[in-house]
C-alpha cells in the first residue's frame, strides 16, 4: 500500500485531501499566498509608491469598500488589450484582476499580478514613439 501512494501521486492527493477534510478544513498557512479577483474603480493612485486604491463591492460583507494594492514591475497591465504601464491608467477607470494576497504576524499585503481596463477611447502610443504623430 505505501509504494502504491509514493507512486501514484494522484492517491495520495485524495488521501491528503480527505484527511484535510475530516478535520474540518484545512486552514490557510501564514505566509502562503493566495490569488484572489477584484473587480472595483480605481479610486485613487499613489505612482511615488505603486499603490492603487480600489473601491468595491464585498458580497461577504455586503458593503462597499477600498482596498489599497501594490503593483510592482511584474504586474501585468492591460487596457483594451494592449500592454499598458501604471502611468497609463486614470482614476475612476473600471478594472479588474488577480491579487495575490500574503499574511505575516504583522501584516496582509495586496499585490496585483494581472489589471484588465476596459475604455472606450483606446489607449494612445507614447509621445515621441515610433508611432507617434
Amino acid at each position: 500500500m505505501t509504494r502504491r501512494i509514493i507512486r501514484n501521486g494522484r492517491t495520495w492527493l485524495m488521501i491528503a485531501a480527505i484527511g484535510c477534510e475530516s478535520l474540518g478544513g484545512c486552514t490557510e498557512r501564514e505566509g502562503e499566498p493566495k490569488v484572489v479577483s477584484l473587480k472595483g474603480v480605481v479610486e485613487r493612485i499613489d505612482r511615488q509608491n505603486r499603490e492603487v486604491t480600489v473601491r468595491f463591492y464585498s458580497e461577504k460583507r455586503d458593503a462597499e469598500l477600498t482596498q489599497v494594492v501594490r503593483v510592482t514591475d511584474e504586474t501585468e497591465i492591460l487596457i483594451n488589450g494592449a500592454l499598458a504601464t501604471l502611468t497609463d491608467v486614470k482614476e475612476g477607470e473600471r478594472a479588474e484582476g488577480s491579487i495575490r494576497v500574503t499574511k505575516s504576524a504583522d501584516a496582509t499585503v495586496y499585490t496585483a499580478l494581472r489589471v484588465q481596463i476596459i475604455r472606450a477611447d483606446p489607449l494612445k502610443a507614447a509621445s515621441g514613439g515610433a508611432d507617434a504623430p
